[in-house]
């Protein structure tokens, strides 16, 4: 990433790159830079979470770079690898950081969700999150943009692959094999399955970036 001023990246006609951080060691001139906030629930008993940056970072650094996209955690429905958060946590993280940026720079665009690929298992989840956010704070989920992954892992609890996302009470889903990670069928699917749970949930209107 040292390294990214020296690369020519216009063939690539890439518009964006993510390093998982709110602030690059370098960036190209001809993309910008999608921001990410990394998220940690040390206690699963507990909504309370941490933010990396701080929100005194994340003040500073949406203050300098107004109209920057904000990306609110990463594959939130991971367990052990990444960002785990129950569904009510991320509720929470999300509702805290979403207002903080809000405030800050009204510009800015706010990206929800992350998660490893759209399985039911993963669906599942996030209709927890929406259920709880609405519980806490009496309305829906105030989204400018869904992020998703369209991974293809096996979900079972203590094998490889995506397991099971925190807060749902299943022992296994997609039973997929090695394989199968190539099966370009079931890659568009989840495109097409995501859109439309958007449209169940209100967010028809919403872009949806697919960030891996």
């Amino acid at each position: 990433v040292s390294e990214l001023t020296s690369v020519n990246t216009e063939p690539l006609r890439a518009g964006f790159f993510l390093d998982y951080t709110a602030v690059p060691p370098s960036k190209p001139a001809t993309m910008k830079h999608f921001r990410m906030v990394r998220l940690n629930q040390p206690d699963k008993s507990s909504t309370d979470y941490e933010a990396s940056p701080t929100a005194d970072n994340i003040r500073a650094i949406a203050q300098s770079n107004p109209g920057s996209v904000w990306l609110i955690g990463n594959e939130i429905d991971r367990t052990r690898y990444q960002d785990e958060m129950m569904p009510d946590a991320y509720a929470r993280a999300y509702h805290d950081l979403y207002e903080l940026l809000r405030q800050t720079d009204p510009t800015a665009r706010i990206v929800a969700g992350n998660i490893v690929q759209v399985s039911p298992l993963r669906l599942a989840y996030l209709d927890k999150v929406l259920a709880a956010y609405r519980s806490s704070y009496g309305h829906p989920m105030p989204i400018d943009i869904w992020g998703i992954h369209a991974f293809i892992l096996r979900e079972k609890l203590g094998e490889w692959g995506a397991e099971i996302p925190p807060g749902i009470n299943a022992t296994e889903g997609w039973l997929l094999e090695p394989e199968q990670n190539d099966d370009f069928d079931l890659f568009r699917q989840q495109i097409v399955d995501f859109r439309r749970w958007m449209h169940r949930n209100g967010y028809r209107d919403r872009p949806l970036y697919l960030t891996e």
